[in-house]
């Protein structure tokens, strides 16, 4: 009887441990699934803006390519602007608050579907791989870009139309198209400027902002979603 006694307590205890830890398991993937998910719907939008920004880069490359430095079109500045001064507008940072809740507290063992633990493991490489990414792309910017914008672009164009009348950059760059106001603007150091050097930066910058949202963002997306469908099978999430 007391052999008995012995063996149905330990049972119950392992039952009411296993029940805990299953809740708490839960409980952080479904805080995991909540901050993945707000970083995909983040992620798809910074996907589309950087669509947006190397079409404009694109564009700048051609026209410094090939056309007339001294006297500009109409749509020059505007994509001066988003191409090579605007960059907020891209900047995608990942959460990993959970991620790093779950290592740092040992909780990843509550995952105890060895698929869900896989794939927590893929997320975390792509992840990791996509902040270096982010990394080189800031240094690009500022260790070449600013230097670039220093030298040749017109910052009282873009002053006029927002910061001296306190609205920011990418908001007076979207009324841009249906403002009839005309503020000049020119090339500065127009003299310097080595048409064929500039052109190759412009390509080099499209071709990098290219390949991550190619490369980095997509293997990143697809780690998401995959771990997101797994979390919502397995815990019944919505």
């Amino acid at each position: 009887m007391l052999f008995l006694a012995v063996t149905l307590g330990f049972f119950v205890e392992n039952q009411r441990e296993h029940y805990i830890e299953h809740g708490r398991a839960k409980e952080l993937a479904a805080s995991f699934y909540e901050e993945m998910r707000s970083d995909s719907a983040n992620l798809h939008k910074m996907i589309e803006n950087r669509k947006d920004k190397e079409s404009h880069l694109r564009y700048l490359g051609i026209y410094f390519k090939d056309s007339s430095l001294s006297k500009l079109s109409a749509s020059f500045y505007y994509r001066f602007t988003w191409g090579m001064f605007q960059t907020s507008y891209i900047v995608f940072e990942p959460k990993d608050g959970i991620l790093q809740q779950l290592r740092n507290s040992g909780s990843l063992r509550y995952f105890r579907n060895i698929e869900i633990q896989k794939a927590v493991g893929d997320f975390s490489v792509a992840l990791n791989n996509l902040k270096t990414r982010l990394e080189r792309e800031t240094f690009l910017f500022v260790d070449k870009n600013r230097d670039f914008l220093l030298d040749h672009y017109d910052f009282s164009w873009i002053m006029a139309r927002s910061y001296d009348i306190n609205v920011l950059p990418t908001e007076a760059l979207k009324k841009y198209e249906s403002d009839t106001q005309s503020v000049a603007a020119v090339i500065r150091g127009l003299d310097k400027l080595d048409r064929i050097k500039t052109v190759n930066h412009l390509d080099y910058y499209r071709a990098v902002l290219s390949s991550t949202r190619l490369g980095q963002m997509i293997q990143y997306q697809k780690a998401s979603n995959h771990l997101v469908q797994l979390l919502r099978e397995e815990y019944h999430l919505k």
